[in-house]
């Protein structure tokens, strides 16, 4: 018989780590989130197992990732079953593809880095928000990166000048540690000047 404990023990702990991150976003009934860059439907599912009723898009620009959520959202018995409203949706390289949706939040989860056009997107976020949405990024600076990095990381100037020429000002940043890297969620609103 294997013993489990230890590995049990792990997922408390990626859990509460999962947990602090979740918080940072502090997402409340009724919130029009979008995830950018999302991949897969493996955070959208995160959120939803908070059981806190949103609208949610998850934004991907491959094809091939496009397909794979749509069919999670139609298979997946927790997409099924949830009273939130969950809608993938294609980008490009230059838009989200929700202009004009008036969300309140947009997350970026270690994507902004790989953003090919980043002034255009940029832009297309500022049209996808609210007037007082917030973009919130989940990110390592390339300064604070030890081992296996990606080598499009950004250092912490790099990335606070990218978003102050898309047009956004940094309102908040909560360091957190995962995996024994530092990680950062950073909370930006739109410039008004």
């Amino acid at each position: 018989m294997v013993d489990l404990s230890s590995y049990t023990k792990g997922l408390k702990f990626f859990t509460a780590l999962e947990e602090e991150e979740l918080a940072a976003y502090g997402i409340k009934s009724g919130d029009k989130i979008a995830e950018i860059g999302a991949g897969d439907a493996g955070f959208a599912r995160r959120l939803l197992q908070k059981k806190i009723p949103i609208t949610l898009f998850i934004n991907e620009i491959s094809a091939a990732a496009i397909k794979k959520i749509k069919w999670t959202l139609a298979h997946d018995p927790l997409f099924l079953s949830t009273t939130s409203q969950v809608t993938a949706v294609t980008g490009t390289l230059s838009s989200t593809g929700l202009e004009g949706k008036n969300l309140n939040k947009i997350i970026i989860r270690d994507a902004l880095h790989h953003f090919d056009r980043k002034t255009a997107m940029l832009q297309s976020i500022r049209k996808s928000l609210d007037r007082k949405g917030q973009v919130y990024l989940f990110e390592r600076y390339k300064n604070d990166c030890a081992g296996d990095c990606c080598p499009m990381l950004l250092s912490q100037d790099g990335l606070l000048e990218t978003m102050s020429k898309g047009g956004f000002h940094l309102m908040s940043e909560q360091p957190i540690l995962q995996n024994g890297q530092w990680h950062y969620v950073l909370t930006f609103e739109i410039s008004r000047w």
